[in-house]
Order: structure tokens, then sequence, then C-alpha cells
């Protein structure tokens, strides 16, 4: 928090007892199947951090969620906006907000092919989001990056397509998108 840097927890990180890793993959879809559930990790993790209060007790300290996607944000927020309502006494005394206020707050995610994630943005949060392709890994985009910037940004103003794909990084991190293109 004193250096003013973001904690970033990549893909297969979180606090299930398997960590998200693959050690259950092996038969036939079960690759699949883990692959499509990579973010449950994350799930928990992004709860323990806001309903722990670890946001609330470091209000300057910012979190980047890395290659989860983000389709699955809305809902997750709100899940966790009705839990601490309902049952508010299991959330720490260090929340006076929602829970999805303190990720609009202190959280960013990033994304490579998720219109879902796109389509829900306003409730996720536009200046929460970060497009990037992923590249060299095997979920990369590359290199039809601008097919599907294209495709999952169709329709969405320029300047919130803008904010998703440079803006809100280069915000984050301090840096000058010129810089970068130098």
């Amino acid at each position: 928090e004193a250096a003013g840097l973001p904690i970033s927890m990549h893909i297969f990180c979180g606090s299930t007892p398997d960590m998200g890793l693959p050690a259950h993959w092996g038969g036939p879809g079960t690759g699949i199947v883990g692959y499509t559930m990579a973010h449950g990790g994350m799930v928990a993790t992004l709860g323990q951090l806001i309903c722990g209060g670890v946001a609330a007790r470091h209000p300057t300290l910012q979190f980047v969620c890395a290659e989860f996607e983000t389709g699955w944000l809305g809902h997750v927020l709100q899940r966790l906006n009705h839990a601490t309502y309902r049952a508010r006494a299991e959330a720490s005394p260090d929340l006076t907000m929602e829970p999805s206020a303190y990720f609009k707050r202190q959280f960013y995610a990033t994304f490579e092919d998720d219109a879902i994630g796109v389509l829900t943005r306003h409730y996720i949060g536009v200046e929460n989001l970060i497009w990037g392709n992923d590249y060299p890994h095997h979920d990369s985009i590359w290199p039809y990056s601008q097919e599907v910037i294209a495709r999952i940004f169709a329709g969405v103003p320029a300047d919130e397509t803008a904010k998703m794909t440079f803006e809100n990084v280069t915000k984050l991190y301090g840096v000058s998108p010129l810089a970068a293109a130098a």
C-alpha cells in the first residue's frame, strides 16, 4: 500500500483447496470444466478481501483480478451485496459500504474475450475493467485482437471502449499510453 502498487492476483490463484490448479483434470471433459471454473478461487478471494474488511481497512490499496475474465463479476457482486445485507453480522465490522462499492473503489479485473463482461460493464464499473490479449498463453486471442475488440465492443460508446482498452490500465499503473507505444 505504501509503495502505491496494486496487488495482482493471477488466474489459478485463490482460496480453493487446489488453488484453482488442474490437479483433478485428466478424464474426458475435466480439463474443459476446470478451465471454465478457473475463476472459482477468485470468487472466494474477492469475497474474503471485501467482506473480511481488508479493502475497508486499506482504502488506498488497489487489487487486480488478472485473467479471470469478468462476466461472473456482476452476479458475484450482487450476491455479496445481498449476503451482506441478509447476514451483516458475518461480515467485518469495518464495512461501511456495500461490497460492490469497495470493488468499484479499489478493484480492477482483466479480460480477453468476454462479451458478457462488457455487457454488464455498468454494474461492474467501466472504470474497473481492463482489456488484454493474454499473449503468449493458450487463452490468448492473438493474433486476432482487433477482430475480438471489434466484436465484443460493438455498440459500446467510444469513451467507454477507450477506458477499458487503455485508459484504465494507464491510470492504474501511472504510465502514459504514448510512452508505452514508443
